[in-house]
């Protein structure tokens, strides 16, 4: 964990010139910034989205039981190969008084679950909406589990809490005498993939891939500003000293993982609409921000902005790279370079995948899960980015694929946005791991993330604007 404050930067560079230097024997250390072989994976995440709005929602799960059958048979075939019993592959040919296991979606009943109907009445009849709450979940919530050709009510083994809409599972039981199916057993896709390793060291220095989220610029909060003029110090080897230059130099690419500005959505909610017009003039001015502030970065290190919940483009999943023009002088730069999210990519042989974290705030929100690392290792566990969506996740209505889908793993998998950060290694097999990153909000933590390419470990950088 290393930390920067404010002070220490300056420490480090107001010091008494040594004797060498005082007789020009001492050259002062030229740094190169390190490179990586960079390769874009993200092409499935912007392909296809033209025609797409014709279709409706049913046909992504479909899509999403069938591409994920064949992990599923894998993962049960392994767990309950000794038992004897046999795989149904429809729900309407489930046996009578007869253990059996299949494959099926999920589907939570929530009560609690925010409607857009009652939303709709209320307003309509001059009502108080529905208040959000930080959990949906109750006592009362129940499951069922469906495939293409009908659904079947689930009791038993399989904890509601902890589960959510989407999740494509493989159950064992009985069909009890009220209809229902109990669940002794269950299982998800898991970590299996044959063609998993982990990338070969390359030669040389160590690098490292920053990954930072949750800028949120345009906040009238004094500190966060200093915050990110330290990162920018930092980036450009403009303060600290000569450790902690010689580490920014070996930074070859920053990741913005979405939220470059603040979300103004509460607060056109609640003023008043002759206002409007100061908001809008509000966004523009943090875009100018934005765009200055990546300039200066982009005059050094590569960077790829990924599109936040609060930024200026499509809500639905995946979001689309932002436009070149909201950053007319960082777009001039070569290094910078908008990207989708989700985000795919390879550096020296490292696989990435990350998010702006929607999926993990949505899991968090309709189950009982309040552990973020937890939430985000689960959904690898589930082999699936965001599987609220589309019941409550906006995504886009696919009808040939699922794009969501995690067919091959990652070396490195994270989730901006969040409120502090975590890591862990999740074993694929022996001597084979996934490093899982929870990436914290910069203006309410100041820190950032950085991957070493050769051990894969993530590191937090921390910087601090209070003077002791």
């Amino acid at each position: 964990w290393r930390l920067f404050r404010a002070e220490s930067f300056m420490s480090q560079l107001l010091h008494a010139p040594t004797s060498d230097e005082v007789a020009g024997k001492a050259a002062p250390a030229v740094l190169t910034r390190s490179v990586a072989e960079h390769q874009d994976q993200s092409q499935k995440y912007s392909q296809g989205l033209g025609s797409t709005w014709k279709c409706q929602y049913a046909q992504i799960y479909y899509e999403r039981l069938m591409n994920m059958r064949a992990m599923l048979e894998h993962s049960a075939a392994q767990k309950w190969k000794g038992l004897g019993v046999a795989y149904v592959p429809e729900i309407l040919k489930i046996p009578k008084d007869r253990k059996c296991y299949f494959i099926g979606t999920l589907y939570k009943e929530m009560r609690a679950k925010p409607n857009i109907l009652e939303e709709y009445h209320a307003r309509e009849n001059y009502e108080a909406p529905p208040p959000e709450r930080s959990k949906y979940c109750e006592a009362d919530d129940t499951l069922s589990i469906e495939d293409h050709t009908g659904r079947a009510l689930l009791s038993g083994a399989l904890a509601a809490p902890d589960l959510v809409t989407g999740v494509v599972v493989a159950v064992l039981g009985t069909e009890s005498a009220l209809g229902d199916f109990r669940v002794d057993d269950f299982c998800f896709a898991g970590l299996h993939d044959p063609a998993y390793s982990l990338p070969i060291p390359r030669p040389g220095p160590e690098k490292f891939i920053a990954i930072a989220s949750g800028f949120n610029m345009g906040k009238t909060d004094g500190n966060s500003s200093l915050l990110f003029e330290m990162l920018l110090d930092f980036l450009t080897a403009h303060a600290g000293g000569e450790e902690s230059q010689a580490l920014s130099s070996s930074i070859v690419k920053l990741v913005i993982a979405g939220n470059l500005i603040g979300d103004i959505v509460e607060t056109a909610a609640t003023q008043a609409r002759y206002k409007s017009k100061s908001i809008a003039s509000e966004t523009v001015t943090q875009m100018k921000e934005v765009d200055e502030a990546l300039g200066l970065a982009a005059s050094c290190v590569p960077l790829a902005i990924m599109p936040g919940p609060h930024d200026p483009s499509n809500e639905t999943l995946p979001q689309q790279p932002l436009q070149p023009c909201l950053f007319p002088c960082a777009s001039l730069y070569s290094t910078v370079r908008g990207v989708s999210n989700p985000y795919a990519f390879q550096a020296d042989g490292v696989n990435f995948l990350g998010t702006s974290g929607q999926g993990v705030d949505d899991i968090f929100r309709f189950s009982e899960k309040t552990d973020r690392l937890e939430i985000l290792a689960t959904t690898l566990q589930w082999r699936h980015l965001f599987p609220t969506a589309p019941d409550t996740l906006g995504c886009f209505p696919y009808y040939d694929q699922d794009p969501f889908i995690i067919s091959s793993l990652p070396h490195v998998y994270f989730a901006g946005n969040q409120p502090a950060f975590q890591t862990t290694q999740l074993e694929v097999r022996p001597g084979q791991h996934v490093t899982v990153v929870c990436v914290p909000r910069f203006d309410t933590t100041g820190t950032i993330v950085l991957v070493n390419l050769r051990t894969l470990a993530a590191t937090p950088v921390t910087f601090c604007t209070v003077l002791e």
